[in-house]
């Protein structure tokens, strides 16, 4: 089941695994004090919904100009997580976007690993 950070159930999901890998490679390159927080997270979905609920308001990104918190990108993941359920893919079904460089990529980003679908981005 997706959830929010809330606990709210959102939808079905199947169960991740290609985001180990991601992890992976976020521990082998963060100081060991940084990696150290990330060994507790299954997932990045997971890491996400862990920094909305500690850090709700602190910066998550920032771009051209535009300042997105955590809570808020946890927030606007879960709509698109909704809307990529909603249309009916599956697990590792594919989702591209040709699109400049963008914020909303890594709202796309983030929803995808919480419904287990595969960002295949296009330049």
């Amino acid at each position: 089941m997706l959830r929010d950070c809330s606990g709210r159930t959102l939808g079905l999901v199947p169960r991740a695994i290609y985001h180990a890998a991601f992890l992976s490679y976020w521990r082998a390159h963060m100081s060991e004090s940084i990696a150290t927080t990330f060994t507790n997270y299954r997932t990045m979905a997971d890491m996400l919904c862990y920094q909305a609920r500690r850090r709700a308001q602190h910066t998550a990104m920032s771009f051209a100009g535009r300042r997105t918190t955590y809570a808020e990108l946890d927030a606007r993941s879960n709509q698109k997580a909704q809307a990529l359920l909603s249309a009916g893919l599956d697990k590792q079904d594919r989702v591209a976007i040709l699109a400049k460089n963008s914020d909303q990529f890594f709202e796309l980003n983030f929803a995808c690993w919480k419904t287990d679908t595969v960002l295949v981005p296009v330049n």
